[in-house]
């Protein structure tokens, strides 16, 4: 028999003992009540627990672990093959395009970009020469050809200028090493309003008292709105005679 099973037994047994007493209260009475049968008494005997106590439990046994001996002989596994040079969707590729455009040469190794870094920083070793910095923002067709040809008619005419991209000089933070150059006199770009360079135009200093800008030690001359003088003779001829004044 469980142990719930006692105690709900021995609940049932308290109740009836207790609706016993309500109804036959003679039954439970102290004093000795007549009976035709000779009075035994009762003894109760100690009997066994029906659950141990919890000192008296005894530990479940576990079970005796087996040795695993690992065994010395390891198997040395085969080393992977090298990874293919050149994957078989490249060569395919490369099939299709020399049969459909065999005019096209095409390298099998990444040419070396020492070339274009060294162009990219050309000014950084030109940096005694330049006097003259024209600076680019937006890298149109139509911005490059006219800043080249104001590079070098002033090259031509006075003295060694140069066209910078801005946004790539924002981008590697040297600005101040450029306009620390010890050669650097002037500088011409676009309108203020059309820079998207914030370092940079947190470095132009206005003068209010001759309405002048500067960038480091550098005066800083604003060219006009190139649609207005790429295709209009008369502005190109006023552009030109501004700027031989500002290099004066």
């Amino acid at each position: 028999m469980s142990r719930l099973a006692v105690l709900t037994l021995l609940q049932d047994v308290k109740q009836f003992i207790q609706e016993e007493a309500q109804q036959r209260p003679y039954l439970f009475s102290s004093t000795p009540i007549y009976s035709p049968f000779p009075s035994t008494p009762i003894v109760i005997r100690n009997t066994p627990r029906l659950f141990p106590k919890k000192s008296e439990e005894q530990p479940t046994p576990t079970p005796p672990v087996e040795n695993i001996t690992v065994s010395e002989e390891i198997k040395k596994e085969d080393p992977l093959p090298p990874p293919p040079t050149q994957a078989p969707l490249i060569d395919s590729l490369r099939i299709a395009i020399e049969k459909s455009c065999p005019h096209l040469h095409l390298k099998s190794i990444i040419p070396n970009d020492d070339e274009a870094l060294q162009r990219k920083n050309a000014w950084k070793h030109r940096e005694h020469q330049v006097r003259v910095l024209i600076l680019s923002f937006t890298r149109t067709s139509l911005e490059k050809t006219f800043l080249d040809n104001v590079a070098k008619t002033i090259s031509t005419l006075h003295c060694k200028a140069q066209v910078i991209h801005a946004l790539e000089v924002e981008k590697e933070r040297s600005w101040k090493a450029l306009l620390e150059l010890p050669q650097l006199a002037v500088v011409f770009a676009p309108l203020l309003d059309s820079w998207k360079t914030p370092f940079l135009k947190s470095l132009v200093i206005q003068h209010p008292s001759t309405a002048e800008f500067h960038l480091g030690k550098a005066r800083l001359h604003f060219l006009p709105p190139i649609e207005k003088v790429f295709d209009d003779p008369l502005n190109k001829r006023k552009l030109w005679q501004w700027i031989g004044q500002k290099l004066q």
